[in-house]
Order: C-alpha cells, then structure tokens, then sequence
C-alpha cells in the first residue's frame, strides 16, 4: 500500500498543482452570493479553456 501511495503521490506533484486555503473559497456563514442555480453562467472562452484543461488532465490519468 505505502508503494502505491508514493506512486500516486509522485504522479500528483508531477501532473497537478496543489489546492492551499488560500485557492479554495472558505465558507463563511452569511457572506457571499445567495445564488441557488445549478449552473454557472462563465464566458463561453472561459468555458472552452476549462474544457481544454479538463481534456488534458484525463489524457493524463489515461497515459499514466
């Protein structure tokens, strides 16, 4: 178990970058949006730059 933990760690710091606190969004109680829709509303270049990342990682984790 330990050789795969340090196989997929290798890979990860290889591959991804690292989520800190100081990327994610806290929650906080009573502050932000109030919005409850399901999907967001992003630039449609925004979207196809996500799209791209997106296809790009899982080509990754299919190579690996």
């Amino acid at each position: 178990m330990e050789q795969f933990e340090e196989e997929v760690t290798a890979f990860l710091d290889e591959n991804a970058e690292r989520r800190t606190p100081d990327t994610e969004t806290r929650f906080v109680w009573g502050e932000g949006d109030d919005s409850v829709a399901m999907f967001e509303e992003i630039d449609p270049e925004e979207e196809r730059r996500q799209l791209a990342a997106a296809k790009r990682w899982r080509a990754t984790r299919f190579d690996a």
